[in-house]
């Protein structure tokens, strides 16, 4: 989605400073169309608050709180439980048991550790505090707003190693500098740092904390700071502490200036000339200290520690990335109302032009000292530098945009872009772009008007557009030529050169690929705005998106295939909103739902023709849904030896190695064989098809309450990697494998089976056939949510009065305070990445907040 911040399309968006931000809104429409480039999946418009002529306000707002964690998986933190599992799955091997003492791991006595290995390194609750203030007012002829903000939150590690920090400045001015002329000024600057331990961001720290066995220590012959070498990959008490393992510092410093002068022509009145310039900056700077260190094992019989170093040698790497970007407005509005208001019409006629530059290059060394963090301080032997891709692109454009309507009746909008890219080449850079949109205030007609005084509003609307796109294009693809560098090559023994390598072919016909929005709606409002609602259908098809053509080019050709113009899709979906509205006396409250549904398939998608008809029926996309899970039917899971044997064949194996407990797959073909020909559509990955929610508020004198609910549904979380079973690599589990089926002494095959919801322990990754995605691990991630909550009194003007204050507000508010979600879901329903291709769970976690603020305005 484009982000349009005053007028200008503008990146991360997230780091403004909510209280800076006026107002809000959504263009999903082809009236979205007139922001052309960017904005086929709509765009978000974010005012943000401007002075107001009167008397000079100050505002202080302050909040403190702290975070928690939703739902977030964890492993076994006793070593019994983990001893028992290992056991088990050693039995299922036929192998001796591994720990025939594991009663003994208490650990109370340090031979036998047991340690919770999450409650060492992470903290319950994580502070945050939200700081800011403002300044506005002015007169009839200028008038100010400016504000300072800063933001700090704690991260997850209780060794302090994790923290955000930013800090932002907004300032907006306005002046009448003579009659009818008004400059306005905008600048906008933030400035934030992350800071991490070097071996423990959130993917590493995780899956590290999940595999640690809570029967090995922290330390080696439990003597600090011996840190002990253990199974899992590093130790996770060690990696979240920088003063051991380093560091990793990236900060962002960004500032955006927007400078516009409008005049009121005297002598034609309702036309408007403005001009706009605005010129954002954004410089991205890394510092990774990477520290040699060791871990350690302990040799009782020499009485020695012996090491193993990590991450040797000791390594600096600096990175800085500036990105710049310029744009330039002309435009031209005329309004003008005819025959006592009957007729109305505004026109707008804009030149556009918009230019990216960015640049960027790092440097590394290694150290010998760890003493000093500075890259002069480095050896220059095996010292590596880099510059990054450079980004040099524009964009113009002509947009003509010419409202009218009749009585507030009858509504047209027609507008166009003319675009031009300079990613494309002369013959096919430019690009018509048009869009119009109808609308007819319904209960406006007498038939309406005089017999039905309950709809205060009623509207019908439609509207249809195209609109270009050049993402995803490569820089000059049109042109043919050398990649260089590319490659080191030795000539005489002992001179490097870098080489070249072709750039493949060139596309001379590259262009935009196109996004034809149509959507029709009806808007109402009945009883005065007791109960409004939007109803809305709409549908998006893109064309000529960019893909690389499925032929291949025998190797002797020595080039690849450009991109071209080749893939198309359509989405198509509705949206519904409610809401209702009312005061008695000094209560008011309000009421709105809203529902929406979208889906995808690919028109075209391209790719190699299959060999088969089965394997076009499962491997061609053409014409099929997008988002959808492949896999397996589960028909639960085998209850006893008898059902195994009766199955069809679960696996190549046959029956071998199958237990009570185990995945039982369908025969989706009826041929008597599980295998890979009965796998179907199953479910819809992580991507959400319907989302829906709730907002609702209320107030009496000076008491609020406002509460939002939401969710989604037609979506999944599938499982991977730790997510999949007990013991992966052998070492520890999540604590959700505990229930497993298992014999009633998990030591003795012939006690009986005690039926779990997974199957039983197995060494490793576990039985491979349990692991096939299907049905069975496919988790239907539905949900709702009380996103936000918020409790708040504003004091009597007299008591604020008493402290020589305009206002005061007290409040208290929560995120993500309560979850309903299907049974089964192992994370929190927001968390992405759990299936192939993602993260496998090891995302840092979607947190809970909870704080206590005041606002005083002066």
């Amino acid at each position: 989605m484009l982000v349009v911040v005053d007028g200008i399309p503008r990146w991360d968006f997230q780091r403004i400073d909510p209280s800076t931000i006026d107002n809000v809104s959504i263009l999903k429409d082809a009236s979205a169309a007139v922001y052309g480039v960017k904005a086929a999946n709509g765009v978000m418009l974010i005012t943000t608050k401007k002075g107001k002529a009167g008397k000079n306000e100050i505002t202080l707002n302050s909040s403190f709180g702290f975070e928690q964690m939703t739902d977030y998986p964890r492993a076994i933190s006793n070593s019994i439980d983990n001893l028992i599992l290992k056991n088990e799955a050693a039995l299922v091997a036929g192998n001796p048991l591994p720990f025939p003492d594991y009663k003994k791991y208490t650990g109370e006595d340090p031979n036998y550790p047991s340690v919770d290995y999450w409650n060492l390194t992470v903290r319950d609750k994580m502070p945050m505090s939200k700081n800011d203030v403002s300044f506005s007012g002015g007169t009839e002829k200028i008038t100010y707003y400016i504000s300072l903000g800063n933001l700090h939150q704690t991260g997850i590690y209780k060794t302090n190693s994790m923290n955000y920090d930013r800090n932002n400045f907004r300032a907006n001015l306005s002046a009448e500098i003579v009659k009818g002329l008004t400059a306005n000024v905008i600048f906008g600057g933030m400035m934030d740092k992350r800071d991490d331990p070097y071996g423990g961001s959130s993917y590493d720290f995780m899956k590290q904390v999940w595999m640690q066995p809570p029967y090995e220590p922290v330390y080696a012959n439990n003597t600090s700071p011996y840190y002990y070498d253990g199974q899992a990959d590093r130790n996770p008490v060690a990696i979240i502490n920088s003063d051991l393992t380093g560091s990793r510092q990236y900060q962002m410093k960004k500032f955006e200036t927007t400078m516009s002068l409008a005049y009121d022509v005297p002598f034609i009145t309702g036309l408007k000339v403005k001009g706009l310039f605005a010129y954002d900056v954004q410089y991205n700077i890394g510092t990774e200290w990477r520290k040699a260190y060791n871990e350690y094992k302990y040799d009782v019989t020499a009485k020695n520690y012996i090491p193993t170093g990590i991450n040797n040698p000791t390594q600096l790497r600096k990175s800085f990335d500036e990105y710049m970007i310029s744009q330039y407005q002309v435009s031209l509005e005329y309004k003008k109302s005819f025959a006592g208001g009957q007729h109305n019409i505004e026109s707008l006629l804009l030149v556009d032009r918009r230019n990216t530059f960015g640049d960027g290059f790092g440097a590394q060394r290694y150290f010998s000292l760890d003493a000093i963090s500075q890259i002069d301080a480095g050896l220059t032997d095996n010292q590596v530098t880099w510059g990054s891709n450079k980004i040099l692109d524009g964009n113009m454009a002509l947009v003509g945009r010419l409202n009218y309507n009749y009585r507030s009746k009858y509504l047209t909008e027609l507008s166009f872009r003319y675009d031009g890219s300079s990613l494309f080449p002369a013959e096919s850079r430019w690009g018509f772009f048009p869009a119009i949109s109808l609308g007819w205030r319904i209960s406006e007609e007498p038939f309406i008007k005089d017999n039905f005084s309950s709809i205060s509003n009623l509207k019908l609307r439609m509207s249809h557009g195209v609109m270009g796109d050049d993402s995803g294009a490569g820089g000059f693809q049109y042109i043919s030529g050398y990649n260089y560098p590319s490659g080191n090559y030795i000539f005489d023994g002992k001179t490097q050169t870098s080489g070249s390598s072709s750039k493949g072919l060139a596309n001379p016909n590259i262009t935009w690929y196109t996004a034809t929005t149509s959507n029709i709606g009806v808007d109402g409002n009945l009883w005065e705005g007791l109960l409004d609602f939007t109803v809305e259908l709409f549908q998006r098809k893109r064309e000529g998106l960019l893909a690389t053509r499925a032929e291949t080019l025998p190797s002797e050709f020595g080039a690849s295939f450009p991109q071209e113009n080749l893939n198309s899709d359509l989405s198509r979906g509705f949206e519904f909103v409610i809401g209702h509205s009312n005061r008695i006396n000094e209560f008011s409250y309000n009421i709105r739902t809203n529902l929406s549904f979208t889906q995808q398939k690919w028109l075209h998608y391209e790719q190699s023709a299959a060999g088969n008809s089965y394997l076009n029926w499962t491997n061609v996309n053409e014409n099929r849904l997008q988002n959808m899970i492949w896999g397996y039917g589960a028909a639960g899971q085998f209850q006893t030896q008898d059902e195994i044997n009766t199955s069809p064949v679960q696996n190549a194996n046959g029956h071998a190695a199958l237990f009570p407990g185990d995945v039982k797959y369908v025969d989706w073909n009826e041929d008597g064989m599980i295998d890979s020909h009965d796998r179907y559509p199953i479910a819809h990955n992580e991507i959400p098809q319907t989302f829906f929610g709730a907002e609702m508020s209320g107030g009496w004198k000076g008491l609020s309450l406002s509460l939002l609910f939401q969710g989604a549904t037609g979506y999944s979380q599938t499982p991977t990697e730790q997510l999949m079973g007990p013991l992966p690599w052998g070492r520890n589990s999540l604590t959700i494998f505990l229930d497993r089926w298992h014999h009633q002494d998990p030591l003795d095959f012939n006690t009986p089976w005690v039926p779990g919801k997974y199957p039983i322990s197995r060494d490793g990754f576990g039985f491979g056939p349990n692991k096939e995605t299907s049905t069975y691990w496919v988790i239907d991630a539905s949900y709702v949510r009380l996103k936000s909550v918020e409790l708040a009194y504003t004091l009597p003007v007299n008591w604020a009065n008493r402290i020589k204050a305009k206002q005061v507000r007290v409040y208290t508010n929560a995120f993500n305070l309560l979850t309903w979600k299907s049974k089964g879901v192992l994370f929190d329903p927001e968390h992405r990445g759990t299936g192939d291709g993602g993260d496998n769970g090891y995302k840092y976690p979607v947190m809970a907040s909870y704080n206590l603020g005041l606002s005083i305005t002066f």
